[in-house]
């Protein structure tokens, strides 16, 4: 039971992100209360003001995590007791990544993803550990090498334009930001690095950066990045990514920018996608929402 529990929450935070996670986790830190009471609650816990009536009833109708008790004339809402441990152990790793602050729709839509996207990659790790580690393991020791990957390539792209994907999977590969520290003990850089292809047009930077990355079907090319943990930005603005920026704030993902340089012909866009790049703080004011401020931690594959 307690692990239908916990697909159900997961399957709650995935659906309805933080506005799920508000309101569950104010559902377990109260006993009974009126409807007005959990909503003050959870939007308290949200950050900012909404009106849980529909997703309580989900959670109601769907879930069987959120009871109506009491009377008609004072009716209130309680969760099982039976199954709160099993919730609680759900959101404890929900909260292990910090949650970030939402301000606009395109954002809180984009977390949703996020969580998707996370969850992919941790079902693909699960996944590996349990069915495939003493092989990877054996793979990485006696066959794995610089070498091995230069010769996959150049079968795949031949002996030309090779270089360009061994670049991206060297990038893909090595966005793990970890601290390098001195001898002294001081931290000199990171890893971590962004990837900027630049070439004329048509000489398969798009491919390269994208296709490499993700796959391509139509070419028959298998996808070679980390599942899960990668954005692809087409059709893109740089004002929108900049909107969604906010819900990837303290995580590491990978975005795949194929007209990056187009980007910075946008009026008002340079200093902002320049401090993204340098993982500065980002405030950005419309005419009609603001940004931020917020520090973007990601990476760039770019051309």
């Amino acid at each position: 039971m307690l692990d239908e529990v916990k697909n159900s929450v997961k399957q709650i935070l995935q659906k309805h992100g933080k506005k799920g996670y508000a309101l569950l986790k104010a559902l377990v830190e109260i006993d009974t209360a009126p409807f007005e009471r959990i909503a003050a609650m959870a939007s308290e816990i949200y950050g900012d003001r909404f009106y849980p009536s529909k997703l309580i009833a989900e959670l109601r109708d769907v879930w069987d995590l959120a009871w109506e008790v009491g009377s008609r004339r004072y009716p209130a809402w309680s969760m099982p007791e039976e199954v709160k441990p099993a919730v609680v152990e759900v959101l404890a790793e929900f909260e292990a990544t910090p949650i970030p602050t939402l301000r606009t729709k395109d954002a809180e839509q984009e977390f949703l993803e996020v969580i998707k996207m996370e969850k992919e990659f941790e079902t693909h790790l699960s996944s590996m550990l349990r069915e495939r580690l003493e092989e990877t393991i054996e793979f990485g020791r006696r066959e794995m090498s610089p070498q091995f990957v230069i010769d996959y390539l150049q079968d795949l792209f031949g002996s030309v334009i090779f270089f360009d994907h061994l670049l991206t999977i060297t990038q893909q590969y090595s966005i793990c930001d970890v601290d390098v520290i001195t001898e002294s003990g001081e931290r000199a850089l990171n890893t971590g690095f962004n990837l900027a292809l630049f070439e004329e047009p048509g000489t398969g930077k798009t491919f390269a950066a994208k296709d490499m990355i993700l796959g391509n079907r139509n070419q028959n090319i298998p996808p070679h990045g980390l599942p899960g943990l990668n954005r692809y930005c087409g059709e893109m603005t740089p004002a929108k990514f900049i909107t969604i920026g906010e819900a990837y704030q303290d995580r590491r993902f990978n975005f795949i920018i194929t007209e990056f340089n187009d980007w910075f012909k946008y009026r008002g866009m340079v200093e902002p996608l320049k401090l993204a790049m340098e993982r500065g703080t980002i405030r950005y004011e419309s005419k009609t929402y603001t940004v931020g401020p917020y520090r973007f931690t990601s990476f760039f594959s770019v051309k």
